[in-house]
């Protein structure tokens, strides 16, 4: 198969390099949809993280969207047991930063003290039980953290925000993997807000900016659950006022969701499925130019086939040979796939503005899908010219007819 490699090159090149380029596209392809998959899985709690959703009656139809009244998440976490932890999520929006002579406008969530025995955002500094109990705390992540303090550690520091009330730093994060639903640099305490009347008020009428999550305890049956969210509401809101329902959504669904008013990054299914069809069909065209390559040259090689045959070998053999030399040339195609993948992903991570890698070595199952690729394309491509040279007659190759 080297040989034969080796002996035809400019030939053997525009085999390796249509099969490597066919392979380069779908490749990148495939790393973006397996990037979209991906999302949230760093998450040790996923299977048992979920948001509320409040199914609206309204005048139009009905609507079901991720945000949630203020009161609802103490009110499960009570009254439910089957949860065990909640927080909610508030976004404030752009908010002025300041710190010395250093101003910049940033955007704030307002998160409950459980929010990191719920997620799994690692803390670099401060503890993750205690950041953001008490009133007007911080946690910022580490690209804030070097661009207010440089090097110097921030936990216990103040930022001033909006030019009204200091806030104190008790913790820094890691920054938020890419592959997360929710993005954000700085988390501030809820009971920070606890000076608004909305948020003291019992108003589970009123809509914003509030998102609840919640950590089922080991076991539970979400679906049950749904059952008694709609025997809460019934607590808490009077009959004729029963406006809205709840319901839950797992964590792994929130990517792919189509709700209004989210805060999450959303991706559509269906391009999904698209795109990793477009990515076969690359594949499928490089083999049938592969195999049409082959095919154009099986004149050149009919009286090899006819002197293997004439000196013993058989079909099977033959077969093998080309099947060989096939597998080969895809295996090199690979290489230089990679090589050419690894050139263009930089590019295409921004615009696609996502944070695509390709770690042969060191990401095992991204390895075999790759080889796995690679001997897919050898056998396919390599199937037609490989019938058709093996079954030559060996007479009248010879006789040139």
């Amino acid at each position: 198969a080297l040989r034969v490699i080796q002996r035809n090159k400019g030939f053997s090149f525009i085999k390796i390099s249509s099969l490597a380029i066919g392979m380069a596209c779908c490749i990148l392809i495939l790393l973006f949809v397996r990037y979209e998959f991906s999302f949230d899985d760093f998450q040790a709690n996923k299977d048992r993280i979920f948001r509320v959703l409040s199914e609206l009656d309204l005048a139009q139809g009905t609507e079901i969207v991720p945000i949630t009244a203020l009161p609802l998440a103490p009110a499960i976490k009570n009254d439910l047991q089957e949860i065990t932890k909640m927080t909610r999520i508030s976004k404030v929006g752009e908010r002025l930063f300041k710190v010395g002579g250093k101003r910049f406008s940033e955007d704030l969530f307002y998160v409950d003290a459980d929010f990191f025995s719920i997620f799994t955002f690692p803390l670099i500094l401060g503890d993750p039980k205690t950041a953001l109990v008490e009133p007007y705390s911080l946690v910022i992540n580490e690209d804030i953290a070097e661009k207010y303090f440089g090097k110097i550690d921030p936990v216990g520091k103040t930022i001033t925000i909006q030019n009204s009330q200091d806030f104190k730093i008790t913790g820094v994060m890691k920054n938020v993997p890419g592959n997360s639903h929710l993005r954000f640099d700085i988390l501030g305490s809820f009971s920070s807000r606890n000076n608004e009347e909305r948020v003291r008020g019992n108003y589970w009428d009123r809509f914003s900016n509030d998102y609840t999550y919640v950590l089922l305890a080991e076991g539970v049956n979400p679906k049950e659950l749904d059952t008694k969210l709609h025997d809460l509401m019934k607590k808490y809101i009077p009959i004729e006022d029963d406006r809205y329902n709840l319901h839950l959504q797992s964590l792994k669904d929130i990517h792919f969701s189509r709700y209004n008013y989210d805060i999450a990054r959303r991706t559509d299914k269906e391009y999904l499925y698209a795109y990793s069809a477009i990515a076969f069909f690359f594949l499928i065209i490089a083999c049938i130019n592969f195999m049409n390559l082959a095919t154009a040259r099986s004149s050149c090689r009919a009286k090899e086939v006819g002197i293997r045959k004439v000196v013993g070998a058989h079909r099977a053999q033959l077969i093998k040979q080309f099947f060989t030399e096939s597998v080969v040339m895809a295996l090199l195609s690979l290489i230089v796939a990679i090589g050419l993948v690894m050139l263009l992903l930089p590019r295409l991570n921004k615009f696609v503005r996502r944070e695509l890698t390709l770690d042969v070595f060191s990401d095992i199952g991204l390895l075999v899908g790759l080889l796995g690729i690679s001997l897919f394309v050898g056998f396919i491509s390599g199937s037609y010219p490989a019938l058709i040279l093996s079954a030559f007659n060996p007479a009248r190759v010879l006789k040139k007819s």
